[in-house]
């Protein structure tokens, strides 16, 4: 199992759950920002990239070797 890219998976999810966080904050403050629903969907995506990363190298450390 390729160690850095679980790294990497676990730090796109911190991420993404990070800028969620800050763009609900952003909205239940009413400051509308003028990136706030980018700033969201980056921080979807982000998650949704880690957990497919993590997939991938579970796949490839249960049933590859």
């Amino acid at each position: 199992m390729d160690f850095f890219n679980t790294a990497i998976g676990i730090l796109l999810i911190i991420l993404g759950v990070y800028l969620v966080r800050l763009t609900e904050e952003i909205i239940t403050n009413n400051k509308e920002g003028k990136y706030t629903s980018k700033l969201g969907a980056v921080g979807i995506g982000s998650v949704m990239l880690g957990v497919i990363i993590i997939i991938r190298e579970l796949n490839i450390f249960l049933f590859m070797e």
